[in-house]
């Protein structure tokens, strides 16, 4: 037997391992597909068959692709499970019709690639090209199925169009399972339901992470919901149209979007009034199935998107049971559109409370500017850039340290007119029992309706005057566009910088929104306020800045001496009492939640020893007047 096992041993490992991961080259322009795939011998198209479990396929040019591919088990074309596609020089690309074919209408009989129970992997590629306009499609270029994942990377998605037809979701992609995009591309894609991707819950949970992308030029395009079977009935197959770039269907699902660009994306079906000019959300929830779903934009510019319908930006399809939180953190929203009437910006209306309803609406840092009426000269029907009404059940609204500027002031005839809102806001009932923290905001306008009933809720915040104080609240309405960039230290346009997404730059560090935001606030064991702006820069000062960006310019001499004069507090951490360097005229102690915990006046000390641990504001006023305000660690 030993005999026998060392050549057979030997045998083995020269011979190519069972489980080993092949690597195969393609060349659309010097391959063959009888050649064995090497770098040298490159095959001519992708040559799924003779794929190996695991494998890699480099692209090395323009590789055509038609019929489509399937990965995973229950394929006909291919037994592989797992696969990575990955270009091997810049101009690599899988295309389904060239550039005068694709110009020129041509159509495309299949999608790319079919992912069931499978996963593919794509990276340092584009995939171009593809015109479908008829039959039920779902996934322009790429079908992942429940249980697949698709993971992208340097990856650019250009010219996958489905329209005209029936079912149509995701122009490049629609995904039932698992999606994890890094550095991607997605730009000129139409479909009538997600113009670049449908994330839609059939089986299983949805899943989307979306980091360092851009989403550009996409469009809910036109289409058909229903599949017509005889002239006297129509069966309803796939609802809304909308999201120009994202069409978001499900209960339970996880959806981030970090650092990425979306720019001018559409949702423009005109038969269907398409909503959500660049995301269309759905957050199912009944009594048998309540929702579970948790949504964030961090450190993300939107920008001059545009609906016909409803909602320029994100149009929220609220569910009436379940739990939804909806984080929006270090963003910049600019020129973001709609024709109809709901809100150029985010809407999450709801025509009855919806008492079954818990989770968050967290607007922390964001700079907001101009999505209303009568910029550009463009003229529209509502006058509102958020509109959320009707709020029930244990559902929290966090609004702190963000810069909204949707007004506009039109000078001329007898009195200046102003139009638009920041937030538009309709309260009906006492059934919400959620938390409201607004503080810090500077806004041009907030309207609705407010009805005594809820106590002091959200529209309270803004329309009374004490309370708005109290909490740093601060209205700049009915005035020019010039004076609010004055009076808080702003750009009015973009700054488009050579890597990472375009902001709204504050360019003087005298202006209100230097230091004007909070510096810490703890919401359900998370800290909220981001310790760096949406270009990644730390926070500089004594506090965060109002907004999305962070000023962090050369001190200048009158910054200076408010440095060299401001009352400091002393020990920090602190146990037992909390000194001031001087006297002064009034000490206030906030928990992160706002709530007052003790007050004096004329001292220079304070005793905390039966405060709790935890983080603690201390609001100072001194002899002169100044109001200073630091955070503390008991």
């Amino acid at each position: 037997m030993k005999k026998l096992f060392y050549p057979l041993a030997l045998a083995l490992c020269l011979q190519p391992s069972l489980w080993a991961q092949d690597t195969f080259y393609v060349s659309g322009m010097n391959g063959s597909d009888e050649n064995p795939g090497t770098e040298e011998s490159p095959w001519y198209s992708l040559n799924a068959e003779k794929w190996t479990e695991g494998c890699t396929v480099v692209v090395l040019d323009e590789v055509y692709l038609d019929p489509v591919i399937g990965i995973g088990e229950g394929q006909e074309e291919v037994k592989v499970k797992e696969v990575t596609i990955k270009g091997g020089a810049p101009e690599a690309a899988i295309i389904g019709l060239n550039d005068e074919e694709f110009e020129s209408g041509e159509l495309n009989t299949s999608s790319f690639f079919d992912v069931k129970r499978g996963k593919l992997t794509l990276q340092n590629i584009t995939l171009k090209n593809l015109r479908r306009e008829e039959g039920n499609t779902a996934g322009g270029m790429i079908f992942v199925d429940a249980y697949s994942e698709l993971h992208t990377e340097n990856v650019i998605f250009k010219n996958s169009v489905s329209e005209q037809g029936i079912n149509l979701r995701g122009g490049a992609i629609c995904c039932e399972g698992k999606i994890y995009a890094k550095n991607t591309t997605f730009d000129g894609c139409k479909a009538f339901q997600g113009g670049a991707i449908c994330l839609r819950e059939t089986e299983q949970p949805i899943v989307g992470h979306f980091e360092n992308c851009v989403f550009s030029n996409n469009e809910s395009a036109d289409g058909d919901g229903y599949r017509h079977l005889d002239a006297s009935r129509l069966d309803f197959i796939c609802g809304c149209a909308g999201g120009g770039a994202f069409y978001i269907d499900g209960y339970e699902m996880d959806i981030k979007f970090d650092k990425c660009y979306f720019e001018s994306n559409k949702a423009l079906n005109t038969a269907r009034n398409a909503t959500g000019g660049a995301v269309w959300l759905r957050s199912n929830g009944t009594a048998d199935i309540p929702c579970a779903t948790n949504v964030s934009f961090t450190h993300c510019t939107v920008a001059n998107s545009y609906s016909l319908g409803a909602s320029g930006f994100l149009h929220w399809a609220r569910p009436d049971q379940g739990e939804i939180n909806l984080k929006f953190i270090n963003n910049v929203l600019y020129k973001n559109r709609t024709a109809g009437p709901q809100a150029n910006l985010i809407t999450g209306q709801k025509s009855a409370p919806t008492p079954g309803v818990s989770g968050s609406f967290v607007f922390v840092n964001n700079t907001s500017m101009l999505n209303n009426t009568y910029v550009d000269g463009v003229e529209q029907v509502d006058q509102n850039a958020v509109n959320m009404s009707d709020f029930g059940g244990d559902f929290d609204m966090i609004l702190v340290n963000n810069i909204m500027l949707e007004t506009v002031r039109i000078d001329g005839g007898e009195k200046p007119v102003t139009y638009s809102w920041g937030w538009s806001v309709r309260e009906k009932d006492a059934r919400c029992t959620g938390e409201y923290i607004i503080k810090n905001n500077v806004y041009d306008g907030v309207g609705g309706s407010y009805d005594a009933t809820w106590g002091e809720g959200f529209l309270w915040n803004f329309l009374d005057e004490a309370t708005a104080t109290a909490n740093r609240n601060k209205s700049v309405r009915d005035k020019t566009l010039e004076q609010k960039y004055l009076q808080l230290g702003i750009g009015g346009d973009l700054t488009v910088p050579a890597e990472g997404v375009p902001y709204i730059a504050i360019s003087d560090g005298e202006g209100y929104a230097v230091d004007g935001g909070v510096e810490s606030l703890i919401y359900d064991g998370e800290e909220l306020i981001p310790q760096t702006d949406i270009r990644g820069v730390a926070k500089t000062g004594y506090s965060r800045d109002l907004g999305a960006f962070e000023f962090n310019g050369e001190a200048s001499s009158i910054s200076l001496e408010k440095v060299l004069s401001q009352v400091r507090v002393y020990p920090n951490p602190v146990a037992d009492v909390l000194y001031f360097t001087e006297e002064v005229a009034s000490a206030e102690i906030y928990t992160t939640f706002g709530a007052c915990v003790s007050a004096v006046s004329n001292v220079k000390s304070v005793n905390v020893q039966n405060l709790a641990k935890g983080i603690y504001v201390v609001k100072i006023e001194t002899k002169d007047g100044i109001i200073y305000s630091e955070k503390i660690q008991k």
